[in-house]
């Protein structure tokens, strides 16, 4: 089977949780995670070797999908620029 790229956006509390899990998932593969806050980036900085960025834009070209983990305010706007990109989506809710 092959890996899925998959992106975290957001890195709060559930963020880090599903950045964790999805390293135990066959067939995904998590290759970025964005957040606005400097603090919540720097804090998952040192638990994951991957990219981390500010603007979960950047990483758009390099997923297949990715899991909505930011605040619920952002949900529709995020899920909406990655169905436009023809991007995998789940929303965590």
């Amino acid at each position: 089977m092959s890996q899925r790229r998959i992106a975290v956006l957001g890195a709060g509390h559930i963020g880090r949780i599903h950045a964790k899990l999805l390293g135990s998932v066959d067939g995904a593969e998590l290759v970025g995670i964005s957040d606005p806050i400097e603090s919540a980036r720097e804090n998952v900085k040192a638990l994951h070797p991957v990219p981390v960025v500010a603007d979960y834009h950047d990483l758009i070209p390099k997923i297949d999908a990715a899991v909505i983990a930011s605040p619920t305010d952002s949900h529709a706007k995020i899920a909406r620029d990655l169905n436009k990109a023809g991007k995998h989506v789940f929303v965590e809710k």
